[in-house]
């Protein structure tokens, strides 16, 4: 649990790195992301900083989400995500 709160600490500050994602059910490989880009229609699917999977369905495009992720799933639909760090 103290590993997941002092991320969440962290994220208070801009984003510096952007890198883009191609889903699958692997751990993002720069780690816990603090936001995520969503380009393209489609569903996003995560899984969370406590090893939950969350579907959001159609998110807004062309903004950044405030979501911490391990994981951008491989049945996200959603295409041209980009993991913020």
């Amino acid at each position: 649990m103290a590993n997941v709160l002092s991320t969440i600490k962290a994220s208070e500050s801009p984003g510096s790195l952007f890198v883009a994602v191609t889903p699958a059910d692997t751990d993002l490989t720069n780690g816990t992301c603090r936001g995520i880009y969503v380009g393209a229609a489609g569903n996003l699917t995560i899984k969370d900083l406590y090893g939950n999977t969350v579907l959001f369905v159609a998110p807004a495009l062309g903004v950044i989400h405030p979501i911490q992720a391990i994981q951008i799933k491989a049945a996200t639909t959603a295409t041209s995500v980009i993991a913020v760090y």
